[in-house]
């Protein structure tokens, strides 16, 4: 009687860990992703809009017009010259950022700089520029919703 159960049991046990495995909706493209940092740094500019200094203002605005670029790109000359222009005002924004999101923001710039100067890029470029702008998207998100790069320098 016993025996008669088992291949039940055992189908069973196969079929729920099968299906606790399964995925519940709960992963997301990575323009999905993208599209979401997006959003959540459009709505941390505009919160922020009235505090920013006309410099660092103007920055972000160079910033958002950069990212928009390399997210969407296709061809690695484009890929090197638009890392530089985000790397380069990364660097300059660092100074003056909180003092929790400077490693953050040196770290990805370091990755743009790295970017900047291959000669060849292996992999994906689109999926791989989109995870690196969604990335910096997140960094400055957060530093708008924060401190807002409105840190004194150290002289």
């Amino acid at each position: 009687m016993i025996e008669a159960f088992k291949p039940i049991v055992l189908a069973s046990a196969i079929a729920l860990f099968f299906g606790a495995c399964a995925p519940r909706g709960e992963s997301i493209s990575v323009e999905q992703s993208y599209e979401n940092a997006k959003n959540r740094f459009e709505i941390a500019e505009s919160a922020a809009a009235s505090s920013l200094s006309p410099e660092v203002k103007q920055k972000v605005d160079l910033l958002k017009e950069s990212l928009a670029k390399f997210a969407n790109l296709t061809e690695v000359t484009q890929l090197q010259s638009e890392s530089k222009i985000v790397a380069a005002t990364l660097k300059e924004l660092l100074p003056i950022s909180g003092y929790q999101n400077r490693p953050s923001i040196e770290e990805i710039q370091s990755q743009y700089a790295q970017a900047a100067g291959q000669s060849e890029y292996a992999g994906a470029i689109d999926a791989t520029a989109k995870l690196l702008a969604m990335r910096t998207y997140h960094i400055l998100s957060t530093e708008l919703e924060g401190t807002k790069f409105n840190i004194a320098p150290l002289a």
